[in-house]
């Protein structure tokens, strides 16, 4: 076994039935919970406590571990910040109940009392401002004096604009999508910027006789779906800390609840070919707010040599819209895209009408 392996066997035999290996089954109890935020749900936990990355292989727990006393829960996950890093950081994940900072607090406990591997710090993200003050008073620190990657400190609740709200972004008539220009004040500079892309892939599409067909999201297409994912991150110039794998869990078993999960899988089809190019994964967090945790759209692909490709780098904008008018017609109102490791990708949203939800991150240092 592996650091994370053998500190997961410990703490779930210490805390005899409160922690568990987060499982599919948990879904129902985790979903009496919600709060409409977006680091507390089964995707939310499953991503965040994930242990299918190379930092952090859990073959006990690839999903995390789950922390449940009946009135208190939230998700845990052991990582450390590099396959060659010493430092074992445990990450609280959205702490939920009355009483959470007293079993925080026990589970510190119990880790001082392990003597195979010594933790270096414990780490509490996914909270709200109130939270994140009761852990300061309680001795935490702010996460700037050991910041998780230089570029990202918070990872991505480093940066927050998050929430849509699809009525101010797209509108449904018959079947075809109005998408409005911006009113908010985050979006004063790019009031129709996301319009105009929209118009551009269309046009693209227009141009070659192509569609963009979004299917649901199946597990017949797990396959295609990580080459997706893959693809995407390929492409980036700068990945800060996330891989491909971070999504595997999202990707492999997001099959877990067929009316509070929204999965598409899109696909270009163009000149006889159907190309995977997009996947969006969501789950539904609150009433009409679902939480978009896997949203990808690839521009890294392969056109024949004849296809015209103005328009095509819009695609990313496109397929959000795309998505939205979906959501919307299902009779959702919010959109939760999570926060953004990078002020460019945070931007990108801000253009889609994103608004500001901070959420925070506290560590203690053991």
């Amino acid at each position: 076994m592996n650091y994370r392996e053998k500190m997961e066997h410990f703490l779930v035999d210490k805390f005899n039935g409160r922690i568990k290996p987060l499982e599919i089954e948990d879904f129902e109890t985790i979903n009496k919970h919600k709060d409409n935020t977006f680091g507390f749900s089964f995707a939310g936990l499953m991503l965040y406590c994930n242990g299918m990355n190379e930092k952090a292989i859990s073959h006990y727990a690839p999903m995390g571990l789950l922390y449940n006393d009946g009135e208190n829960i939230m998700g845990i996950g052991i990582f450390k910040k590099g396959v060659a890093e010493k430092n074992i950081y445990v990450h609280i994940v959205a702490p939920r109940g009355k009483d959470w900072m007293k079993c925080i607090d026990e589970i510190e406990g119990n880790l001082k009392e392990y003597s195979e591997e010594k933790t270096y710090a414990i780490i509490v993200r996914h909270i709200k401002d109130n939270e994140y003050n009761e852990l300061i008073e309680a001795g935490y620190q702010n996460i700037e004096i050991d910041p998780w990657d230089i570029q990202a400190p918070q990872e991505d609740e480093t940066y927050n604009n998050r929430l849509v709200e699809l009525s101010k972004i797209v509108k449904n008539e018959g079947n075809d999508i109005v998408v409005e220009s911006l009113t908010n004040e985050e979006a004063k500079n790019y009031k129709k910027k996301t319009r105009l892309a929209y118009n551009r892939f269309r046009n693209f599409l227009s141009y070659n006789n192509a569609e963009l067909v979004y299917e649901k999201y199946t597990p017949q297409y797990i396959d295609v779906a990580k080459s997706i994912v893959e693809s995407h991150f390929a492409s980036l110039k700068n990945r800060v800390g996330s891989t491909p794998q971070d999504y595997y869990n999202l990707i492999e078993k997001s099959f877990y609840e067929e009316n509070k999960v929204y999965a598409y899988i899109g696909f270009l089809k163009i000149q006889n070919e159907k190309i995977p190019v997009s996947l969006f994964i969501g789950e539904v967090i609150g009433e009409k707010n679902v939480a978009l945790y896997a949203t990808f759209a690839t521009r890294n692909i392969e056109l024949k040599d004849d296809v015209n490709t103005i328009g095509f780098s819009a695609i990313s904008q496109y397929c959000y819209v795309r998505i939205f008018s979906m959501l919307q017609k299902e009779g959702i109102k919010f959109a939760d895209l999570g926060g953004s490791e990078l002020d460019e990708l945070n931007t990108f949203k801000k253009q889609l009408g994103a608004v500001l939800i901070d959420t925070y991150w506290a560590i203690k240092i053991c």
